[in-house]
C-alpha cells in the first residue's frame, strides 16, 4: 500500500483506525488523515456569509488541530503523513472525491465500534462507489491482526466476476505481509440438503451423490484458485452454512480478525447496494472487514 487515506471521526474510533494504520504502513507509505467537518446549521442557507463563514472556519481549525496532533504522533514513528480538515457533505461523497484526488490504495475508516452500528444509505452508496479498497474498522484494535480470512466464491455465483476473487486474495496477502498475520482462503456455501429438509421437522436429508459431487467441485475450484494466487491447498477451507452467519461467527469466535471480501455494485436503480452478504456482515461484525472492488470497476 503506497497511499493510505485515513478518515478521522471521533474517539474511540480514531484510536482504532490509527492503530490499524500503524500496523499496515511502512517507511514507503504516504498517509493522509482527513477530517470531514459539517454542521447543517452553519451551511449558510440564509445567505449571510459574514456570520457563517467565520463559524465554519473556527470548527475547521479546531478539527484540523486535532488531526495535526495525531499526525505528529505518526511522524514521530517515521510515517510520512499529512492532515487536513475540510467542510464537506455528504461524508461518503467527500471521502470518494478525496480518495480519487489522493490516489489512495486503501481507505481506512470506522462507522463506530458499537456492534449495532448505524450505516446509512449514503454510506452504502459510497462503499459501492469508492474505487479503493476500504478497511472498515469494527473493533478497538487492541492487538495486531493474527488471522485473516479471504472470503471468495470460486464458482462465481450471482454473476460475480472471476477476477474479483483474485483481487480479494491479493488484498488479503498484502495485509498479511504487512501485519505478519496468517492467511486462509474460504468459501461459504449452503448445501442442497438444507433445502430438502422434511416439512415435518428440521432434520436434514443425508448427502446424496449429487451433493457430494457438488461439494467436491467446490473444493476443486477453491484449490485451482489457491494455485493461481500462490496459496497451498491446506490454506483453504469450505465452510458449510449461510455466508453471513458463518463469517460473523468466525469473527465472534476470534477465528478471524479481518475478513476480506468483495464489494459489488448492483446498479444505479438498486441505489448501488454493495450486496446482501457484505451489507449484513458490516452491520453486525465484531471483526474488521476489508471491502475490495473488482479490478477496473468504473461504477
Amino acid at each position: 500500500m503506497n497511499k493510505i487515506l485515513v478518515i478521522l471521526d471521533s474517539q474511540p474510533s480514531n484510536e482504532a483506525v490509527v492503530a490499524r494504520l500503524i500496523e499496515l504502513a511502512d517507511e514507503s507509505t504516504a498517509v493522509e488523515l482527513l477530517t470531514i467537518v459539517h454542521e447543517p446549521n452553519l451551511d449558510g442557507y440564509l445567505g449571510n456569509s459574514e456570520i457563517y463563514e467565520p463559524l465554519r472556519k473556527r470548527l475547521i481549525d479546531e478539527e484540523g488541530a486535532k488531526a495535526a496532533g495525531i499526525a505528529q504522533r505518526l511522524k514521530d514513528r517515521g510515517i510520512d503523513v499529512v492532515s487536513k480538515a475540510i467542510w464537506d457533505w455528504p461524508r461518503g461523497d467527500a471521502i470518494r472525491r478525496e480518495s480519487l484526488a489522493f490516489g489512495a490504495d486503501c481507505v481506512i475508516l470506522s462507522f463506530g465500534l458499537d456492534p449495532d452500528r448505524h450505516i446509512g444509505s449514503r454510506d452504502w452508496r459510497f462503499l459501492a462507489d469508492c474505487p479503493s479498497p476500504i478497511l472498515v474498522v469494527n473493533g478497538p484494535a487492541e492487538s495486531a491482526y493474527a488471522r485473516i480470512l479471504a472470503a471468495v466464491d470460486p464458482i462465481h455465483a450471482h454473476a460475480k466476476p472471476a477476477d474479483l476473487d483474485v483481487a480479494i486474495v491479493q488484498a488479503a496477502q498484502t495485509v498479511s505481509r504487512q501485519s505478519g498475520a496468517n492467511l486462509e482462503m474460504a468459501h461459504c456455501f449452503v448445501p442442497l440438503a438444507r433445502y430438502a429438509a422434511s416439512a415435518e421437522g428440521d432434520d436434514r436429508v443425508p448427502l446424496n451423490d449429487a451433493e457430494r459431487a457438488l461439494e467436491s467441485s467446490r473444493q476443486q475450484a477453491l484449490n485451482r484458485l489457491a494455485g493461481e494466487v500462490g496459496l497451498d491447498a491446506g490454506e483453504t477451507r469450505l465452510i458449510e452454512g449461510d455466508p453471513v452467519d458463518s463469517l460473523k461467527r468466525l469473527g465472534d469466535d476470534k477465528q478471524a480478525d479481518l475478513i476480506v471480501m468483495g464489494a459489488l455494485s448492483r446498479g444505479k436503480l438498486a441505489d448501488l447496494i454493495i450486496g446482501s452478504t457484505a451489507e449484513r456482515l458490516l452491520r453486525h461484525a465484531v471483526c474488521d472487514v476489508l471491502l475490495v472492488k473488482p479490478p477496473n470497476d468504473t461504477t
